[in-house]
C-alpha cells in the first residue's frame, strides 16, 4: 500500500491551528514561506544579504497575520502542508516582486533580489480555505477533511498503525507510538496530533472507537468524491480505498461503510441521491444487511454534513472489526 510512495517523518509541527493561519494567508497570494523562515533570515542577516530593519518588517508582518517567528517552524509546517497535498511549490520569479509579502507586508522586492521558491495552494487548500471562511459546521468538516489528507499523506502512517492496534482502545496509544516509533519528538506529535482531532477520551491517551470511526467514515466520503461518476463493485471500491487510506480491509469493515452511507443516503430528503445501490448477477460480495446489492452507482460529491449524526453506537463499532476492540 502506497509501497512507491516514500515515506517521510512527522514534520516538527506541535500544533495544527498553525495550520489555518498558513492556508488563510495564501488565499489571494504566493509566499516563500521557506525563504522567510527565521532561521534563513538570520543566515541571511548574518551575510549582509538583508537588513536588520528589513528583518524586522518581515516579522512584523508575521506577528500581524498570527504566524510563528521561530526559527524552523515555517519550513517544518511548509514541509508538512506539502506532505498533505495542502500546498504546492511555485517559483516565484523576479518580475513577480514588485508586490508585498501577503499583500501587507514588505515589498518582495526590498529583501529577495532573485528568483526564490514561494507556495501556492491546491485545489485541497482553497476548500480548507473557503471552509475556515464559511461559517455553522464549516471547521468540523474542515478537521475531518484535514484527517483524510493525513492518512492519505506520505507521512510516516503512524494514524493507521494505532487505529488497527487493539492497545490504542485499551493501554492508551503512547503505549502504543513508544512500540512502534523510536523517535520521541514524533511520539509527541503524534499525540498531540490525535488529541487535535478528539479522538481520544477526556483527559485519557485511549482512542474512542467511535470517534475514530466517524472519521474513517468522512476519509471513505472524500475518496469516493475522487471517483468519477458511475457504477462500482463494493469489492472494487474496498480495494481502492483500502490500498489510497492505508488500511487493512480485514481491520477496517469498508462493505459496512458503504451500508451506512448508503442507508443515510437514501434516507435523506434530497431528490437527487449521490449514492445507489444497485445489483450484477456476476459473483460479487453483498452489503452486510442488503444480500441484492453488490455494486453501488456514484454520483460525486457526496454531500455527508449530518450524514453519521443518525448511525448508531452499535454500527460504528462494528466498522473495526473484533480483531481491534
Amino acid at each position: 500500500m502506497m509501497a512507491s510512495v516514500k515515506i517521510i517523518k512527522a514534520p516538527a509541527v506541535d500544533d495544527l491551528n498553525d495550520l489555518k493561519k498558513i492556508i488563510k494567508s495564501l488565499e489571494y497570494s504566493t509566499i516563500p514561506y521557506s525563504y522567510i523562515d527565521e532561521r534563513r533570515l538570520q543566515e541571511l542577516q548574518n551575510e549582509k544579504k538583508l537588513s536588520k530593519k528589513n528583518h524586522e518588517k518581515i516579522n512584523d508582518w508575521k506577528i500581524s497575520e498570527g504566524i510563528s517567528c521561530t526559527k524552523g517552524n515555517l519550513q517544518s509546517m511548509v514541509s508538512l502542508l506539502k506532505s498533505l497535498g495542502i500546498i504546492a511549490s511555485i517559483k516565484l520569479d523576479e518580475k513577480n516582486l514588485e508586490q508585498p509579502l501577503g499583500f501587507s507586508g514588505p515589498m518582495l522586492s526590498s529583501f529577495i533580489s532573485k528568483s526564490v521558491d514561494a507556495v501556492k495552494l491546491t485545489k485541497i487548500g482553497y476548500t480548507l480555505c473557503y471552509l475556515l471562511h464559511s461559517e455553522n459546521n464549516s471547521i468540523s468538516e474542515y478537521d475531518d477533511l484535514l484527517f483524510w489528507r493525513f492518512l492519505h499523506s506520505n507521512i510516516i502512517h503512524n494514524f493507521q498503525k494505532l487505529i488497527e492496534d487493539s492497545n490504542s482502545y485499551t493501554k492508551g496509544i503512547d503505549v502504543v507510538l513508544k512500540n512502534i516509533e523510536m523517535d520521541s519528538r514524533t511520539v509527541n506529535y503524534f499525540l498531540k496530533w490525535s488529541s487535535y482531532f478528539e479522538l481520544l477520551g477526556i483527559d485519557s491517551k485511549l482512542l474512542i472507537k467511535k470517534k475514530v470511526v466517524k472519521k474513517i467514515i468522512f476519509s471513505t466520503i472524500f475518496e469516493l468524491n475522487q471517483l468519477k461518476p458511475g457504477i462500482y463493485s463494493i469489492q472494487k471500491l474496498t480495494r481502492i480505498i483500502s490500498k489510497e487510506l492505508d488500511f487493512s480491509s480485514k481491520l477496517i469493515n469498508f462493505f459496512l461503510i458503504f451500508e451506512i452511507i448508503l442507508q443515510h443516503i437514501q434516507l435523506s430528503k434530497e431528490n437527487e441521491k449521490e449514492v445507489e445501490g444497485t445489483y450484477s448477477s456476476r459473483d460479487e460480495l453483498s452489503l452486510p444487511n442488503f444480500p441484492k446489492v453488490n455494486m453501488l452507482k456514484i454520483h460525486p460529491p457526496i454531500r455527508f454534513n449530518s450524514l453519521v449524526k443518525n448511525v448508531s453506537e452499535s454500527e460504528l463499532n462494528a466498522v473495526i472489526n473484533r480483531e481491534v476492540s
